[in-house]
This record gives C-alpha cells, sequence and structure tokens, in this order.
C-alpha cells in the first residue's frame, strides 16, 4: 500500500522502475 502513495507521489520513477522491471 506505501508503494502505491509513493507511486502517486513519484509517477515518473514508478513508471521508471516498471519498464525497467519488465
Amino acid at each position: 500500500m506505501r508503494d502505491k502513495s509513493f507511486c502517486e507521489l513519484a509517477v515518473l520513477f514508478c513508471v521508471h522502475n516498471a519498464k525497467n522491471k519488465g
């Protein structure tokens, strides 16, 4: 759940992480 909040605050970072992972 905390990850979701962080994702909202840092969507760019989240997207980058997802792209890197997948």
